[in-house]
């Protein structure tokens, strides 16, 4: 497991970081990074990222720290889908 991973696209994603799931709503989730994955390599040959995270917060209440789930790190740090709310050093 790694505690940081840069994107293709020059975008680093930390454990510990906080991230809104919904760019255009004010009380979207927040959900907060818990584990990274080593990166592979799929088989269309594309590198990719696994990223371990857990909902802390949703319509603006905070939540008891529930089960985690994985997404891309591509995906997570797309601009249109999801923004960076706190980073962590």
């Amino acid at each position: 497991m790694m505690d940081t991973y840069t994107t293709p696209t020059g975008i680093t994603v930390r454990v510990g970081q906080l991230w809104t799931d919904d760019v255009y709503r004010q009380d979207a989730r927040v959900i907060q990074v818990v584990e990274i994955a080593e990166p592979h390599t799929d088989y269309k040959g594309a590198v990719r990222c696994t990223v371990t995270y857990r909902v802390v917060a949703e319509g603006g209440t905070a939540r008891a720290l529930t089960r985690t789930k994985t997404i891309d790190a591509a995906r997570l740090t797309d601009p249109r889908l999801y923004r960076l709310v706190e980073e962590v050093r």
